[in-house]
């Protein structure tokens, strides 16, 4: 991606913008609670949700798959 076009990095601002209507759409009242709702957003992101680039895998999936290579 070349520096200055943000239109080549398309999957990953729709990526931020899930993050941020999920994570923020209300926003938590303190950090604590704000940060527990960004590590549930990562977990479930990264182990129950499956993702077209990954070939509708879940990240959990593909890296158990490499790890026991």
């Amino acid at each position: 991606m070349k520096p200055g076009h943000p239109q080549q990095n398309g999957r990953h601002k729709r990526m931020h913008l899930t993050l941020e209507r999920e994570t923020t759409r209300p926003p938590g009242m303190n950090g604590l609670q704000q940060q527990t709702r960004l590590d549930t957003f990562a977990s479930e992101f990264n182990t129950e949700r499956p993702h077209e680039a990954l070939a509708m895998n879940t990240g959990r999936c593909l890296y158990a798959i490499f790890k026991s290579l």
